[in-house]
């Protein structure tokens, strides 16, 4: 698995910015506009969230690997829709990276959702699952809509001139990148990588 892992740091070609893991300046941020290895992360993080619960029959959706496009000459290019976006809302509001602090964290980030959240950070991933579930149907699938936003002053905003879709998803997205910060005193690491089959009582609807 090590050896997996530095080859693919390798093939992406590229090094980590100047900033490192700094709040990126004032902006529109658009969903082809990361580092090698930024790329690497929000794959991992884009397929964590679909295709785990998938996989252990704890989401709503099908996998989409054929949703994350490769190519092997020029290295490992960024995987499709609002997954790239959320994960630099993420890094912005709260400093940390989506796919190490986020992805597997409680009863609802990630993998499905059962039972009842752990914390505030657990309820903040069941708000998220909610306002895509609002959105899901017709031609929007947040998921795989790629959209921008600003930041300015530290502040996320949503372009109004996007489609509704996209808009939307921003917003969902922008929500919990927003509760995510404002839950960081009662992060807890040891919910990380949290085993799902552990979540008890009743799912939490919404």
């Amino acid at each position: 698995m090590r050896n997996l892992l530095l080859a693919l740091l390798l093939a992406c070609g590229e090094s980590v910015g100047e900033d490192g893991v700094s709040s990126p300046p004032p902006s529109t941020y658009k969903p082809y506009g990361l580092t090698g290895f930024e790329r690497l992360l929000s794959i991992g993080f884009a397929i964590s969230l679909q295709c785990s619960g998938w996989f252990w029959g704890l989401g709503d959706g099908p996998c989409w690997w054929h949703s994350v496009p490769m190519s092997l000459p020029a290295g490992l290019p960024p995987a499709r829709g609002s997954m790239l976006e959320l994960e630099r809302m993420i890094r912005v509001t709260t400093g940390k990276s989506a796919l190490l602090s986020y992805s597997w964290y409680g009863c609802f980030c990630g993998i499905g959702g059962r039972g009842t959240p752990v914390d505030p950070t657990d309820t903040c991933c069941h708000a998220h699952d909610c306002c895509y579930r609002r959105l899901r149907g017709g031609s929007c699938s947040p998921l795989i809509t790629p959209y921008h936003f600003d930041v300015i002053d530290g502040n996320i905003t949503c372009g109004d001139e996007q489609s509704w879709c996209k808009r939307e998803t921003c917003l969902c997205d922008r929500a919990v990148a927003s509760c995510f910060a404002s839950a960081l005193p009662s992060y807890n690491v040891s919910y990380r990588f949290y085993f799902k089959l552990r979540c008890r009582g009743s799912k939490l609807q919404c």
